[in-house]
């Protein structure tokens, strides 16, 4: 369901036009009636430019509805243009970011690795004498 109508003036007025046209047309009819004579050429002819004008009210209306609502669709149309390409500069930078903190991880194993090997090689080169005690060599390790 969509959102309820408001009526414009101009709404208003054609249906205060339209009121009154049918009023005067029914009290023409009526009249003539009154007359048992059948409308004339001219009462015919005035109805129908009567229904021309409330015809070509009813698509001014439309027309101008229209126009309202392509304008919206044009400030939409823009907004989702905006908003795509602002997506498209995200998704670039974040495939950045993400190459980037690949290589930062890559590179951090590589350095653990590295650490984990020095740290080894340090304690294979230690010796420990056992049964002598520490300070014993005093400053002359022979």
């Amino acid at each position: 369901m969509g959102k309820p109508q408001r009526n414009t003036s101009a709404e208003k007025q054609t249906t205060t036009d339209e009121t009154s046209d049918k009023a005067s047309a029914s009290t023409r009819l009526d009249a003539s009636s009154d007359q048992d004579e059948a409308p004339t050429w001219t009462d015919i002819v005035a109805a129908i430019n009567q229904l021309n004008k409330n015809v070509d009210s009813k698509f001014e209306l439309l027309n101008a509805s229209i126009a309202g609502l392509k304008q919206s669709l044009g400030e939409v149309e823009q907004r989702v243009i905006s908003t795509e390409g602002g997506l498209n500069e995200h998704e670039t930078r974040i495939k950045a970011l993400e190459d980037q903190c690949s290589r930062w991880a890559e590179e951090a194993r590589s350095l653990n690795e590295q650490v984990d090997d020095l740290v080894s090689r340090s304690r294979r080169q230690n010796m420990w004498i056992i049964g002598v005690k520490e300070g014993m060599e005093k400053g002359n390790p022979t």
